[in-house]
């Protein structure tokens, strides 16, 4: 719409004054936003103020985005269409994540069959329970098509508040818009932080009703410039600690008579764990003991040979053989006057007592109406101390730093007397530093430099992953202005660079082949002094790929089954990036559950698996979801 025309437009009550009374609020603000910003890029150009009624305009000026979209009087927009279904969803992990997984959410937008010109999502999160690492817009249905672009991408404005776990996205594209019952708006990855089980959505959009300017918004192509959102979807997240993967046990117990001993956890890690798949038996041998203890039945009628029969009822210990039970005494065949008692039952023997001896007492004696005898009521044993868990520990000294950054220590003495077990501290993580030789270097800590492999650029670190042999560095310092940088690995020369007038420099290494190279530098200045000592870096080179060796090339699955995979790698598979659905999820686990929503029939899943230093290798499964 040409300028006159603009002003030709007109309604009665919408006077602003100033030369152009019988223009409305709205065609006024597009007329000087567009004056105002010149020639820059407006959203909304003025051939479109009529049909959109100047509801969203966007500027770059300077490289920033300024909006006047949601800021503008409620007024100039002309109330909520009625009747619409229109939505804002959340689609969350199917599964229950774990701390410090990563994984991926969805913003999509139902437009119910409208064309939408624009939409504000803000979305809420629990800042304690997840960390927002990355927004991505490139697959927004508002990105197919857009005519409006900035700096390569569609038009967009997004605010990240991760102080209060609260992100803005607002997207548009010029009339129609879109018309999706499903589209992206765009995927948020987050890191899950801690355990929740929450009852109620915990990742969830602004919103209170249609026509409200302050919350979550979509503006329809209608003419009015309408706020039409009916409705949102919220997400709920369940994050579960991590699977246990090291345990600490207790002594296995005594062989069993089924063959088995078994022992208990008495801590796990990683610290908070649950589950795991701990190892509490083994197979042995039972090897039956022999019978110590007897119960007997009453002694028989005394025989004419002067003698009297008994029989064995029970034995102890529990599945014992053999043994010497006394089955027959003497007795007078016919005869009379008080009999000696020559068998007993007895009470089990007590626990074993300090002095290493447990007793015991007669519950029954034969023959009847018997006197006196020798039972055996005492019974010597090996006393054992209950366990005390050792609680202070007495260390050796740490350990040198080793290429991997871990040093280690002894326990030399632990509390209380007698302990066991407990909870010692052995391990921890270091930074290797110092000459090969083991003398103290000199560390310039206002030095940083980078490092560069060919795919993977480092920032201020002391070790770094390359997949390129060929590793580049740079850096700059004002006392360094037109002299030297010495590059060494080990005490080999393998570079020398002249700094620029303002100090900086930058050369690359090539090394031979894979592996751990430790470098430092030297700083010389204009004439020649040495002024500083670098620390030391380490870069691990790896240029190889991971390898899958176990993931077949097609699949019949049923919903909710899990797919198993391996791979390995020179040094270790670092996480892998699993492809399903036009949906993509970051997981440090080898397997992966088909949705239970997943329709039926041919399907395509890419498993990426990535190393440290950023080497990739995909695989591609063809999955029939029966």
């Amino acid at each position: 719409m040409k300028e006159k025309d603009l002003e030709k437009d007109k309604i009665g009550s919408g006077a602003t004054g100033g030369g152009h009374k019988n223009l409305r609020d709205v065609d006024m603000l597009a007329k000087n936003v567009s004056l105002w910003w010149n020639d820059t890029l407006v959203f909304v150009t003025k051939t479109k103020v009529k049909t959109w009624k100047g509801t969203l305009l966007l500027s770059f000026v300077s490289g920033v985005v300024i909006a006047t979209i949601w800021g503008v009087s409620a007024g100039i927009f002309q109330g909520s269409l009625a009747g619409f279904s229109t939505a804002l969803m959340l689609d969350p992990p199917t599964d229950t994540v774990q701390i410090g997984d990563t994984f991926d959410l969805d913003a999509v937008i139902d437009t119910d069959n409208e064309n939408i010109v624009a939409v504000k999502a803000i979305i809420n999160y629990d800042k304690n329970s997840f960390g927002l690492q990355n927004i991505d817009t490139s697959n927004s249905s508002f990105a197919v098509g857009n005519a409006c672009q900035y700096q390569g991408k569609a038009c967009e404005i997004i605010d990240r508040d991760d102080a209060n776990g609260k992100v803005t996205i607002t997207l548009a594209k010029p009339s129609p818009g879109i018309n999706t019952a499903s589209g992206i708006i765009a995927t948020l990855s987050f890191i899950a932080l801690q355990q929740t089980s929450p009852s109620s959505p915990n990742i969830s959009f602004d919103f209170v009703a249609n026509g409200n300017y302050t919350d979550s918004d979509m503006i329809a192509d209608n003419g009015t410039g309408s706020d039409t959102l009916d409705a949102v979807i919220n997400a709920t997240v369940t994050v579960a600690p991590p699977v246990c993967t090291d345990f600490t046990y207790s002594a296995y117990g005594a062989c069993q008579p089924n063959n088995t001993q078994s022992r208990t956890v008495t801590s796990s890690l990683p610290q908070g764990c649950a589950g795991g798949s701990p190892i509490l038996s083994q197979s042995c041998v039972f090897v039956a003991p022999t019978c110590t203890s007897f119960t007997y039945s009453a002694y028989g009628a005394c025989q004419p040979n002067n003698t009297q029969d008994r029989t064995v009822t029970s034995s102890l210990p529990q599945g014992c053989t053999g043994g010497s039970p006394v089955l027959t005494q003497s007795c007078v065949y016919g005869g009379g006057g008080p009999v000696t008692c020559t068998s007993f039952t007895y009470s089990a023997y007590g626990a074993c007592q300090p002095n290493n001896t447990q007793s015991r007492t007669v519950t029954d004696s034969s023959p009847q109406n018997c006197t006196g005898g020798n039972p055996i009521l005492d019974n010597s044993c090996v006393y054992t101390p209950p366990a005390i868990t050792c609680t202070d520990f007495t260390y050796s000294g740490w350990s040198a730093c080793d290429i991997d950054g871990i040093q280690s220590r002894t326990v030399t003495d632990s509390l209380p007397s007698g302990c066991t077990g407990g909870s010692p501290v052995l391990e921890q993580d270091c930074t290797p530093s110092g000459d090969d030789d083991g003398q103290p270097e000199i560390v310039d800590a206002n030095r940083p430099i980078k490092i560069e492999g060919e795919k993977q650029k480092f920032g201020r670190s002391d070790t770094f992953y390359s997949d390129s042999k060929n590793i580049s560095f740079q850096g700059g310092n004002d006392d360094i202005k037109d002299g030297k940088v010495k590059i060494y690995s080990g005490n080999d020369l393998k570079k020398e660079i002249t700094a620029n007038g303002s100090g900086k420099w930058e050369t690359e290494v090539k090394v031979k082949s894979d592996g751990d190279y430790k470098f430092r530098l030297e700083y010389y200045n204009s004439a020649g002094d040495k002024v500083a000592d670098s620390k030391k870096y380490i870069v691990k080179v790896d240029t190889e790929d991971p390898k899958f060796t176990d993931l077949p090339f097609f699949l019949n699955k049923k919903r909710g089954d899990k797919i198993w995979w391996k791979a390995e790698d020179n040094r270790k598979i670092n996480e892998y990036k699993v492809i399903f659905l036009g949906k993509t999820k970051t997981t440090a686990r080898d397997s992966f559950n088909v949705p239970v929503d997943a329709p039926y029939g041919l399907h395509i899943l890419k498993v990426r698996a990535y190393d440290k230093a950023g080497n990739v290798t995909t695989k591609i499964v063809s999955i029939f979801v029966k």
